[in-house]
């Protein structure tokens, strides 16, 4: 650290965020290729899409309700072993989705599978346990890059696989292999300390402020905070922290903007292959490719994005 300050953190490579944006990898994919396994699913169990629209929203609805323990777990637990548990109830529910004899136990499957959308505090919390707050913004953006190189594995080769043999059933089995692998990466990863990265941070500008050292010209572009919390977030009970988060402006302003575009986008990723299909005629190679091409920009928008936030 620099002006002699003393670091705590662990310096850590690549390998801890390719493991943690595996798991976005796997559950942003898979759902592409549900998107393509659907005109199968139709045709196999006569169902409506009236039905087949309810598995999205109910693997949305466990996700929700998911990450309230998941994220007391995280708190409590190891993380990247909780991360690893949740991706091998994942990988176990893939199997069951390729196997599932009726609509019902494919529904009950799904489930099975939203409770990995839960993952996310978990996986928040490594990434800023991992690296420095001056590269956690590029380090988000590798994170969720992680759902567009799943995404396209999803819609690409998951269009391939059900056109051939394997059919619809196959755009689960080929995330299995997948699913072992993340699971081992994970296996693999080191448990950070809690809260070096943000020590060491502090303990820097501490630092520079001792010194008289311009923090602008140092690289530290950060405003000043427009509040500063009023309780011991070390100590405080759900009492105390739950008001204090519900007074934060910016929170309420970024949930209801991340609601809005995940319905959006949520809808748009699970329709948008059966539109192709059945508008336009195309197969399902081809309508996957089709779907690479015209969300190819959101790769950009997750690596700038990023970095801008640094």
């Amino acid at each position: 650290m620099a002006h002699g300050s003393t670091r705590k953190s662990v310096a850590y490579g690549l390998g801890p965020i390719v493991a943690i944006a595996g798991t976005l990898a796997l559950e942003q994919g898979e759902r592409q290729s549900l998107a393509q396994a659907v005109e199968g699913i139709r045709a196999e169990f006569h169902v409506s899409d009236t039905l087949l629209g309810l598995i999205p929203f109910a693997m949305a609805a466990i996700g929700l309700l998911g990450s309230f323990p998941f994220g007391a777990l995280a708190d409590r637990a190891r993380r990247t072993w909780l991360l690893a548990g949740a991706m091998a109830i994942w990988t176990v529910c893939m199997g069951l989705n390729a196997i599932a004899p009726s609509i019902l136990l494919l529904f009950l499957a799904r489930l099975g599978v939203g409770t990995v959308e839960a993952n996310g505090p978990a996986a928040v919390s490594l990434i800023a346990d991992y690296y420095p707050v001056g590269r956690r913004g590029r380090m988000y953006s590798f994170y969720n890059l992680g759902a567009a190189v799943g995404g396209g594995i999803g819609l690409g080769l998951g269009g391939a696989v059900v056109e051939s043999k394997f059919g619809w059933r196959g755009a689960f089995w080929m995330w299995i292999p997948f699913g072992l692998f993340v699971i081992y990466l994970l296996l693999r990863q080191p448990e950070p300390a809690r809260g070096h990265q943000d020590e060491d941070f502090h303990d820097e500008m501490a630092a520079m402020e001792a010194s008289h050292t311009d923090v602008t010209s140092a690289g530290f572009r950060l405003p000043p905070p427009t509040r500063v919390g009023s309780i011991d977030y070390a100590n405080a009970t759900i009492k105390e922290w739950l008001p204090e988060l519900f007074r934060i402006r910016s929170m309420w302003f970024g949930v209801v903007a991340v609601t809005v575009s995940s319905f959006l986008l949520s809808a748009l990723g699970f329709w948008g292959i059966d539109f192709f299909k059945q508008f336009h005629g195309l197969n399902a190679t081809e309508a996957g490719g089709m779907a690479i091409v015209l969300g190819s920009g959101s790769g950009l928008g997750l690596a700038m994005g990023g970095v801008i936030a640094d």
